[in-house]
């Protein structure tokens, strides 16, 4: 856990962190998870996009001037309010010029309720980006639950779609597999596939995305 909700500090610079938001939280979590994408949108051509928890809800923001000792940062947007931590992953589509966010909890729930939402973000270059309807990616129920959510854009020579994944409960016990889902690529309410289990296993702590 971390005081500030996000420390940001460029890897190529020797700039110190700066607080994104100044409000208590848990920060970011993950190192599999996309929580920082630069684009090539914004004044100067590098609007970077930041995903942080604070606490009580997951937020995004954006600064245009990211290499700046003390970089400007704007909040784009709630994705969900809740004082259950949550995480998430992003990917920009720089052919489209559009991001898309699949976030869940970070523990799991045997409640229905512990579902991976998906969002699209559009007008990337505007000074308000347009945050997408929250849909439900992969959709939980009283025996599976799905915590550490990914996303990624893939294809082949014909189609292209987004691709969310996330480790499996059963019961909020340990990971006992991998599924996935794959949508409609850059719509704001995507088609969804079926759920697909790529992987799984006897539950096991050490196991899942995490493991």
């Amino acid at each position: 856990h971390v005081r500030a909700t996000v420390n940001y500090t460029p890897w190529f610079t020797p700039n110190p962190s700066t607080v994104v938001d100044g409000t208590d939280g848990k920060g970011t979590a993950y190192p599999f998870q996309q929580k920082v994408v630069r684009t090539t949108n914004g004044a100067n051509g590098n609007r970077t996009f930041v995903l942080a928890y604070t606490g009580s809800a997951l937020v995004l923001y954006y600064s245009d001037n990211p290499y700046a000792f003390t970089p400007t940062w704007t909040t784009v947007g709630t994705l969900i309010t809740t004082t259950t931590h949550f995480v998430g992953d992003m990917a920009w589509a720089s052919a489209t010029n559009t991001m898309f966010i699949a976030y869940g909890r970070d523990t799991g729930s045997d409640t229905a309720d512990s579902d991976v939402y998906y969002r699209r973000i559009s007008g990337l270059n505007n000074a308000s980006p347009t945050v997408g309807a929250q849909q439900i990616a992969l959709d939980a129920d009283t025996t599976y639950n799905y915590t550490h959510p990914i996303i990624a854009g893939a294809g082949d020579l014909t189609t292209t779609k987004i691709f969310v994944g996330a480790s499996r409960h059963t019961d909020a016990g340990n990971p006992d597999g991998i599924d996935l889902r794959t949508g409609t690529f850059d719509a704001d309410v995507p088609t969804w596939d079926g759920v697909y289990t790529i992987r799984s296993w006897t539950a096991n702590a050490n196991a899942g995305i995490l493991g």
